[in-house]
């Protein structure tokens, strides 16, 4: 059974609280808070309701990231048609380099940039890459810490679709 999607204590000690969006006081949930997406576009995890989301945290300076990317491009590609939705969220210091690196290697599913860290601190994220994959009720289904091996993250994949 998936576990819910749990937003952490915040930076006040209230726990339970939904983190503030950047540069506002308005209280959001965790799923709420806007992507700013590299195509200049917005999105909110909320918008994915209903599709399985594989949430990418990854940076160009990290080698695991940067070999992995290639395969999340060909599962994105393969699986896209079923309802699975691949989210990058950059953790980059500077936006082009990201941005670069992205170009560079044809990702084509939706990038975004975590300027302030604000998501990685939020989902918890210690290392570089942490991906997790999201049921279609946005609860989390699987973390996985390191490099997402191809095969493993089709093996879970598989195991959501059939699930839904």
């Amino acid at each position: 059974m998936a576990a819910p999607l749990e937003v952490p204590q915040t930076a006040t000690g209230t726990e339970g609280t939904s983190p503030p969006v950047e540069d506002s006081g308005d209280q959001v949930p965790i799923e709420d808070l806007p992507i700013a997406l590299f195509s200049g576009e917005t999105m909110r995890l909320s918008d994915l309701k209903g599709k399985i989301v594989v949430l990418n945290f990854w940076a160009s300076w990290c080698p695991p990231c940067r070999w992995e990317m290639p395969s999340f491009e060909n599962i994105w590609r393969e699986y896209q048609s079923e309802g699975v939705v691949f989210v990058g969220i950059a953790e980059d210091f500077e936006v082009e380099a990201a941005r670069a690196f992205a170009e560079k290697v044809g990702i084509t599913y939706p990038i975004g940039m975590d300027t302030k860290g604000r998501f990685a601190r939020d989902f918890q994220v210690f290392q570089m890459p942490t991906t997790f994959l999201l049921d279609r009720e946005g609860n989390q289904a699987k973390k996985i810490s390191n490099v997402a091996n191809e095969g493993v993250l089709k093996v879970f994949l598989r195991g959501l679709l059939d699930d839904g």
